[in-house]
Formats: C-alpha cells, structure tokens, sequence
C-alpha cells in the first residue's frame, strides 16, 4: 500500500508542477501580450540562425581566401 500511495503522490505533484508551470506561462503571456509561438515557427528560427552563421564563416573564409591570394599574386609580381 505504501508503494502504491507513494507512486500515486509522486504522479500528483508531478502533474501539479507542470500545471503550474503552464498556467504561469499563460499569465505571463497574456499580460505582456506576446503570442506563443508554435515549435515549427522555433525550428525555423533555429535553423535560419544557423544558417545565417554558416554563411558568415563562409564570407570570411573566401575573404581570407581572397587576402591570401592577391597578397601572393603581389609577392609574385614582385619577384619578376
């Protein structure tokens, strides 16, 4: 019985935690206004960041890249 009534207050207060914690979070966007967004618009998000940093570490790839070379074409130029 023991076992049964601790699985049973466990059960409980996990529900009530997360009820808890929802209801605030309603409370909470309900007063400042700000509208929920639904997990495929945060994976979008997520995957437009990253994106965007994969981009910008290939910008300064092909720009060092491109230093490099004509600072050898100059060195090149150079020694003609």
């Amino acid at each position: 019985i023991s076992l049964s009534c601790t699985l049973w207050a466990f059960v409980l207060g996990s529900l009530l935690n997360i009820l808890v914690k929802r209801a605030t979070e309603s409370v909470k966007t309900d007063f400042t206004g700000e509208k929920e967004k639904r997990p495929i618009v945060k994976l979008k998000e997520k995957f437009k960041d990253k994106i965007g940093r994969l981009r910008s570490v290939f910008r300064k790839e092909t720009e060092a890249n491109a230093a490099t070379n004509t600072n050898e074409t100059a060195e090149m130029d150079a020694n003609k």
